[in-house]
């Protein structure tokens, strides 16, 4: 009889240090609920459900405000009257929410402006975008002048 009450205590031991254990790894998640409760935002943030595609409503080009090549153009102009040759993607954009249009996202700009780029309407050069060199007008001859 004691190998049967030996094997139950030896079964009751290994029981309670298996409910130890899990006690400490549940004390464990406790403190990295903490942890979360003070790193998330306030605001729940739901997940989209899985299947359904989420649209963020992107701020409506403004009515009155020239085509975007006109706007690239207008503002690497400036940059180039002011000295600097090119500006990178982030001047760029940042020039165009300044000047006219408040809180454009890059997706809805930015894609043109390579468009642009591959066209050869501006030039690329590395990380920055600059305008092409315009040839000059040809110089005024005698033919010309009469």
């Amino acid at each position: 009889m004691s190998s049967e009450a030996d094997t139950i205590r030896e079964r009751k031991k290994r029981n309670l240090d298996e409910i130890a254990r899990l006690q400490k790894e549940n004390d464990e998640f406790d403190v990295a609920l903490r942890v979360l409760e003070l790193v998330r935002p306030k605001l729940p943030i739901k997940p989209a459900p899985i299947g359904r595609v989420v649209t963020v409503k992107l701020p409506p080009r403004p009515e009155g405000i020239p085509s975007t090549f006109e706007m690239v153009e207008t503002i690497l102009r400036d940059a180039e009257r002011a000295g600097k040759g090119s500006l990178s993607s982030r001047e760029l954009m940042d020039e165009i929410r300044a000047k006219y249009w408040p809180g454009v996202q890059n997706k809805q700009i930015l894609p043109s402006i390579f468009g642009f780029g591959k066209a050869g309407r501006i030039i690329r050069d590395g990380e920055r975008w600059r305008l092409k060199q315009r040839s000059s007008p040809p110089e005024p001859t005698l033919e010309l002048m009469k």
